[in-house]
């Protein structure tokens, strides 16, 4: 890739219920263990620092049911404003969490700079309600939250709602494309929104990189201003990749999901990609590490 990346660690759990009790989970070393492993230099990468998080808190707030919701709130304009100024710098930011939930902080970035779509790719379309989520936890909210579904102290952020418009979402790769479940609380199901879901059905029908193309296509037929692709590693199939909290069969492939990135990342309106849900915790002889170093390397090291 011609282009400079910019990697930013951002080892929040915060969004996560803990792995044990009063213990967050695993996902907080995850920046550093792939930094470890060799990612950084595989890149070429600059390291441009970290988002040090709060502490954990393990109990619910009473008002939301949601797991450390003032310390996200804070913790997210904290990561806008380190993602925002390499932003400014020009080239790729790769964004390393950490949890689901830092798609507040990055879309919140995105937000104050113009309109932006984000490509979700993701086993999980993240699009619960304070009142569908049955573990309190946060990183099962984010692209509700970032599309302005859910509370105004995290969807509304700097009076900003939404971050990301609706019709600016595109769900990749999803094996439970109808999580939401009916709520008492008038949440919509993800389908029933104007975000596109494209299943992973579908990513291999189209093919990956035909996918790929499409969503640029689309993305670019919407006129934004660019595009910011997320990526959980709990897309990849549980046999190549458990070490996620919810592991499971019948996922991408290693090089469905290379080629998927490759065809994305190339792009000029591609302006950063952020790498969430890894736990070193649960890679004791760090294979999980290897693969998404030779993953990533694979799929970033390509000149347009």
């Amino acid at each position: 890739m011609t282009r400079a990346i910019h990697v930013l660690h951002a080892p929040s759990p915060l969004g996560l219920k803990p792995q044990l009790e009063g213990r967050a989970s695993g996902v907080r070393r995850a920046p550093q263990a792939l930094r470890d492993a060799g990612l950084h230099n595989a890149l070429g990468a600059r390291f441009a620092g970290e988002v040090a998080p709060p502490p954990y808190v393990e109990e619910r707030e009473a008002a939301t049911s949601l797991r450390n919701v003032a310390s996200i709130a804070a913790y997210s304009v904290a990561l806008a404003d380190a993602t925002e100024r390499l932003l400014d710098e020009g080239g790729l930011v790769l964004v390393l969490g950490g949890d689901c939930s830092i798609l507040l902080g990055t879309a919140l970035a995105l937000r104050r700079r113009g309109r932006f779509g984000v490509v979700y790719i993701d086993a999980h379309p993240d699009y619960l309600t304070t009142a569908q989520t049955e573990t309190g936890g946060v990183a099962g909210l984010p692209l509700a939250l970032v599309t302005g579904l859910g509370p105004d102290v995290l969807a509304n952020l700097e009076g900003r709602r939404p971050y990301i418009d609706e019709h600016d979402a595109m769900v990749v790769g999803s094996r439970d494309p109808f999580q939401v479940r009916a709520s008492p609380d008038g949440g919509k199901r993800v389908e029933e929104s104007s975000i596109r879901v494209l299943d992973l059905d579908e990513v291999r029908d189209r093919g990956a990189a035909a996918l790929a193309g499409y969503v640029l296509e689309r993305m670019q037929a919407r006129g934004v201003d660019g595009v910011w692709v997320h990526l959980d590693v709990d897309v990849l199939d549980s046999a190549i990749m458990p070490a996620v909290d919810s592991p499971e069969p019948g996922g991408m492939s290693r090089d469905e999901l290379v080629e998927l990135l490759r065809e994305l990342v190339v792009s000029p309106l591609v302006r950063g990609l952020q790498v969430t849900i890894y736990d070193p915790d649960r890679d004791s002889d760090g294979s999980a590490a290897r693969l998404l170093v030779d993953l990533l390397s694979d799929a970033l090291n390509r000149d347009p």
